[in-house]
């Protein structure tokens, strides 16, 4: 779900630039973002993760893992958390 966003960011703010006529070069979307990555962290992400094992559709480890990353998105700011349920 990152990539569009990514992409629509390296698209957008040069765009934004050029439309508010200013002539300072708008910083670099793809530099911020990977400045922004820290291999640590993901691979704490991961490793917590794994802690679940099979994480089966349906199974208790799957919502819990489901538990899991919905509370480290709203750690990491992001308040428009939902999910989407299929039948």
């Amino acid at each position: 779900m990152r990539r569009p966003f990514v992409v629509l960011a390296a698209l957008a703010l040069p765009a934004v630039a050029l439309a508010q006529g200013d002539s300072t070069p708008a910083p670099d979307p793809i530099a911020q973002l990977v400045a922004r990555l820290d291999l640590e962290r993901y691979k704490a992400t991961m490793k917590g993760l794994t802690n679940f094992g099979d994480r089966r559709q349906g199974t208790d480890r799957n919502r819990a893992a489901a538990d899991w990353i919905e509370a480290q998105l709203r750690s990491y700011g992001c308040s428009n958390v939902a999910r989407l349920e299929y039948e």
